[in-house]
């Protein structure tokens, strides 16, 4: 499989993950960046100094998560470069990554490794089950929640 393209990173900062209703939510969120990426050259190292460099991300990352706009609520976690691999097949075409960083230990809430209730409450969908997603800003700077468009 090539995996020579571009993907879109929406990196999800500040916040933690909750159990509601039995649907898991990232709230708290204090910041997203949206970064356009080569897909051959990530790696959770690369990852990391996204973070760090393009976000201005200070915390200290304990789990990182992610999900395809198009994966439903499927949320996986990233434990080495192993997930990021296999991350191409699971894109279902649509390129856009979400990656939630989590910067301290997940207290009275254990996920495991693959789950399928997540729900993004920033995300809507119109009644022919279109998917909107927030217009995050192209630059790499820190752009609070209170900044964002939809």
């Amino acid at each position: 499989m090539l995996l020579d393209f571009k993907i879109t990173l929406h990196f999800h900062y500040g916040g933690r993950f909750e159990e509601r209703h039995n649907k898991i939510r990232y709230v708290g969120e204090i910041g997203c960046t949206k970064l356009d990426y080569d897909y051959d050259k990530l790696s959770l190292i690369e990852l990391g100094s996204l973070l760090k460099e393009d976000c201005n991300y200070e915390g200290n990352v304990t789990e990182l998560w992610w999900r395809s706009s198009r994966g439903g609520g499927e949320l996986r976690r990233i434990i080495g470069d192993k997930e990021i691999v296999d991350m191409a097949p699971k894109l279902r075409k649509c390129n856009i990554v979400h990656i939630y960083v989590i910067d301290k230990p997940l207290e009275g809430l254990t996920l495991p490794l693959v789950t399928y209730n997540f729900v993004d409450e920033n995300e809507v969908i119109d009644q022919n089950n279109n998917l909107f997603e927030p217009s995050l800003t192209t630059n790499v700077e820190r752009v609070g929640k209170t900044n964002m468009t939809y």
